[in-house]
């Protein structure tokens, strides 16, 4: 929205996604390794647009439908290995590629939804290696950011 609507404010210089909701028109499917349903995500959907029509398609609550993603700062996925939303984030994440954006994408293979920030179900392997990513990442968007 900050790019199609209040261009004037600038960019964020990154964005970090944690196994974020973006929409993708496929049905979800049940993983019986991941913490979340595709019945729940329909709960949090219903909740979240109030299952207006208009809300449940717009490109700021469902970014698949977004005309284009030209122009988006860099990005930074995070995906569980077995979370139902991987085919989703990790078709979105192509797309923002095909389109020119700078995104990279950390796969947690055999990890659920939000895997470094549950405390029962993370390790300490996943937290730092999460932690030491968005470090990174943090750091190269701070100097592109001074650069600009």
């Amino acid at each position: 929205m900050l790019r199609d609507a209040h261009s004037d404010l600038g960019s964020p210089a990154g964005l970090i996604l944690i196994c974020p909701w973006v929409r993708d028109p496929e049905p979800l499917e049940n993983s019986m390794f991941d913490v979340v349903s595709a019945h729940g995500c329909e709960i949090y959907r219903e909740a979240y647009t109030q299952d207006h029509p208009e809300t449940v398609m717009c490109p700021y609550t469902s970014p698949h439908s977004t005309p284009s993603l030209e122009d988006l700062p860099p990005m930074l996925f995070f995906i569980g290995g077995v979370e139902i939303l991987r085919p989703s984030i990790e078709s979105f994440v192509a797309r923002a590629k095909e389109e020119g954006v700078d995104a990279k994408s950390v796969i947690a293979e055999g990890r659920p939804h939000n895997y470094f920030l549950l405390s029962d179900i993370s390790t300490k392997k996943d937290r730092d290696e999460a932690f030491r990513e968005m470090s990174e990442f943090s750091i190269r968007a701070h100097d592109r950011f001074k650069k600009a």
